[in-house]
């Protein structure tokens, strides 16, 4: 056992609140001390201190490693990854988002406003015309949640995709440059869309 008598095999991320927020917390099962609501610089019962919280996974660092702790998404189980403090955690064998979520975001010339965290995507000139003529959508303003998910960062968007694959709907949230907010929903808003888009 580790000095600080954390298992890392023992931890299980059961939900996340608020994440990338001031107010960000996250329920964990340590196992031994069972489910509780932790908040950013808590401490964990048997050791370590939960130094990040994001959409689906959350960070724990114990001494000298840090502890990746993702989320089960879709029925499966999440699992722990540990590394020392120095190494880079990789995101190789994380969720995937498929690339025609990818092409799609290209296609509709949408650019992340920040690439570490979700403050959504601005819309380019390219934006398709029956957007910007049947919803209001203006190059310029900034799609900021999609079916109430804050979009923009890798983890949120992978939840983002999760709920429109099985339902095929989104209801859309874009702020204008001028600061006001107005919301459109997918498909029953924009005429002869289809369930394709994002696909399941």
């Amino acid at each position: 056992m580790p000095p600080s008598g954390i298992n890392a095999d023992a931890l299980t991320l059961l939900a996340v609140f608020q994440a990338h927020s001031p107010l960000a917390s996250a329920v964990i099962d340590t196992g031994g001390q069972g489910a509780h609501r932790y908040h950013l610089g808590a401490e964990l019962p048997e050791g370590g201190v939960l130094a990040e919280i994001r959409a689906t996974e959350v960070i724990i660092r114990d001494g000298s490693r840090r502890i990746t702790l993702r989320m089960g998404l879709m029925g499966g189980s999440g699992r722990a990854e540990v590394a020392d403090e120095e190494e880079p955690a990789g995101n190789d064998d994380g969720p995937k988002m498929p690339q025609r979520v990818v092409d799609l975001l290209s296609k509709l010339d949408l650019t992340p406003v920040s690439e570490h965290s979700p403050e959504g995507y601005k819309v380019g000139e390219d934006f398709p015309k029956s957007g910007t003529q049947e919803v209001g959508v203006k190059p310029g303003d900034t799609i900021v949640a999609i079916n109430g998910y804050p979009v923009g960062e890798y983890h949120s968007d992978y939840l983002v995709w999760l709920s429109f694959r099985d339902t095929q709907r989104a209801s859309v949230l874009v702020r204008t440059e001028e600061g006001k907010e107005f919301s459109f929903h997918y498909p029953d808003d924009i005429k002869g869309a289809g369930p394709r888009g994002f696909g399941g």
